[in-house]
């Protein structure tokens, strides 16, 4: 068995699924479609990710203030003066960060549109913009500050915004009739394509665990944790 993977948007994949040119698809809130099968994984927050070094360049942000911002929410003034990468416009964690701005009367410089996450993480690293991550990134944020010199570190901060409209729902998608009926519907599937799907489950929630214990740990104190 042979085993492809492909990055994209959410929508451009739906329409390879539905064309047969993929068998499962790690959806992003994708739009529902009738012919296709649905597995709910979990919820993925965005959060927002910058260096101490770029806040305090171009936010004008004192270390007291990088300590409450990861603490509680970095304010919308702060994000609007800071240089952004953002997914590509027909991208839904576009579309809910755009959202955002809207509603905030803001207007961030955008440096760069990519679909590619670990990109954005990457110029986050040399502190020539932020980014908007969803919380599957965040563990290698949490590897890339645990190897890394204090000036160096990624700040995680969530936005002013209420948790609802900036949380993207994370689904296993299928060709439509994959799924049995009754309390276990991978056993319609090949062992290989429910053990796989099972595997993302836990991994979803895995991670989900690791980001609240991280960021709980920054909001009692523990300042060295997250930036």
């Amino acid at each position: 068995m042979s085993l492809s993977i492909y990055s994209d948007d959410t929508v451009h994949m739906i329409e390879m699924l539905k064309h047969g040119t993929l068998d499962i698809m790690f959806g992003i809130s994708a739009d529902f479609v009738p012919t296709l099968d649905y597995i709910r994984l979990t919820d993925d927050l965005i959060y927002f990710v910058a260096s101490r070094r770029l806040l305090a360049e171009r936010a004008g942000a004192r270390p007291q203030d990088i300590e409450a911002w990861s603490s509680g929410c970095v304010p919308a003034s702060a994000v609007a003066k800071v240089p952004v990468t953002m997914n590509t416009k027909q991208s839904t964690l576009a579309a809910l960060v755009k959202r955002f701005f809207n509603e905030a009367y803001i207007a961030p410089e955008v440096a760069l549109r990519t679909s590619n996450f670990h990109t954005h993480l990457e110029l986050c690293r040399t502190h020539q913009v932020a980014a908007f991550l969803p919380t599957c990134m965040i563990p290698t944020v949490i590897t890339h500050n645990a190897l890394c010199a204090d000036d160096e570190k990624l700040c995680v901060m969530r936005l002013p915004a209420d948790d609802a409209k900036l949380t993207l729902r994370v689904d296993c998608v299928l060709p439509g009739g994959s799924l049995a009926s009754g309390g276990d519907p991978l056993s319609a599937l090949p062992a290989f394509k429910a053990s796989f799907i099972k595997m993302l489950s836990d991994t979803c929630q895995d991670t989900r665990r690791l980001v609240h214990d991280y960021l709980a740990q920054f909001r009692r104190g523990q300042t060295g944790a997250i930036c």
